[in-house]
C-alpha cells in the first residue's frame, strides 16, 4: 500500500478521535493550507478587512446585535 495513502488512513482514522468542537478548527487549518498552496496573493483581503473595521466597529452597524424591545 503507498505510503500516502496510509497517510490518508491514519489522518482519517485520528479525526475520528477528536471531540466535534475542534473538527472545525481542523477544517479551517486544511483550508488555510490549500490557499496557502495555491500562491494566490490574499494580502488584499487584509487591507479590505483593516479599512472595513470602522465601519465593523460601529454599533449602528452591527448586524449580529439582537434588539429586544
Amino acid at each position: 500500500m503507498p505510503t500516502i495513502t496510509k497517510d490518508k488512513e491514519y489522518l482519517l482514522h485520528k479525526l475520528e478521535e477528536l471531540p466535534p468542537e475542534l473538527l472545525q478548527e481542523v477544517l479551517d487549518f486544511v483550508e488555510f493550507l490549500i490557499i496557502k498552496r495555491s500562491g494566490i496573493d490574499y494580502s488584499y483581503l487584509i487591507v479590505q478587512q483593516k479599512s472595513l473595521e470602522k465601519i465593523w466597529a460601529s454599533d449602528a452597524e452591527n448586524l449580529y446585535e439582537v434588539r429586544m424591545a
